[in-house]
């Protein structure tokens, strides 16, 4: 399975292509994960008593905190790992001013958002703007 996707930085004002290669399952795997953490219920652990990886005494609570943190923990990092090393990545750098006249009209929403917020965050911040980047799927 294939995958183009775009993405601009208006602060920098570079772009980019980038094409995702992999099996199928390791795309699936990717958006199952995803979508994993959301649905689980943060219900808290009990205190139960028990000991972390350093032998030291504490809690199940403690440790652990509530059934979504160790979802994320020890399901959803380990299983997004394996399936994003199944994926090969490919990035090509295009002038942005070249990337943005190829997809303005087809995607005006989401170029007009990004210089919109660099504008809000370069008038809003004393120190200048964020080095954020928008990033498109197709």
């Amino acid at each position: 399975m294939k995958t183009w996707t775009y993405g601009i930085n208006t602060h920098s004002r570079t772009a980019h292509y980038w094409l995702e290669h992999g099996p199928w399952w390791a795309f699936f795997i990717r958006w199952l994960t995803d979508h994993l953490c959301d649905l689980t219920p943060a219900v808290p652990f009990p205190s139960f008593p028990t000991r972390d990886e350093d032998g030291k005494r504490t809690t199940l609570k403690e440790e652990w905190g509530d059934l979504a943190q160790w979802v994320h923990v020890a399901l959803h990092m380990p299983l997004l790992t394996w399936a994003e090393n199944h994926i090969q990545c490919l990035w090509i750098s295009v002038p942005y001013e070249e990337l943005k006249q190829r997809h303005y009209v087809e995607d005006k929403k989401f170029f007009d958002e990004a210089e919109q917020l660099e504008e809000e965050e370069t008038a809003n911040s004393p120190a200048g703007p964020s080095m954020t980047s928008s990033v498109l799927v197709l």
